[in-house]
């Protein structure tokens, strides 16, 4: 992975994860246990890791095609922020 794909990703992760985090007090109802700073930072810091480690971890698993690996990045990743997210709530709740 050169520089300009780590930013790219890092970049777009932080953007998603924002989102994610926005989304998910939307997607709950409002109820947001940690408020809405929580969610932000939550999905801030939620996306990126799993982003990098996804990026990473295509080739390694076989998959070289160049689209494969933005789409692991992205696409897998967001289902992983987004259980995050619902699990941080649940945990909360108890």
């Amino acid at each position: 992975m050169n520089t300009a794909q780590f930013v790219v990703i890092l970049v777009m992760s932080i953007i998603l994860g924002a989102l994610y985090g926005y989304l998910a007090g939307v997607v709950g109802k409002g109820k947001r246990p940690y408020g809405l700073v929580g969610d932000l930072l939550i999905g801030i810091v939620c996306q990126p890791i799993v982003s990098l480690t996804f990026f990473w971890l295509t080739p390694k698993l076989g998959f070289t095609a160049p689209i494969w690996r933005w789409l692991s990045a992205f696409g897998d990743t967001s289902c992983v922020t987004i259980l995050i997210l619902w699990l941080v709530r649940r945990v909360q709740r108890t």
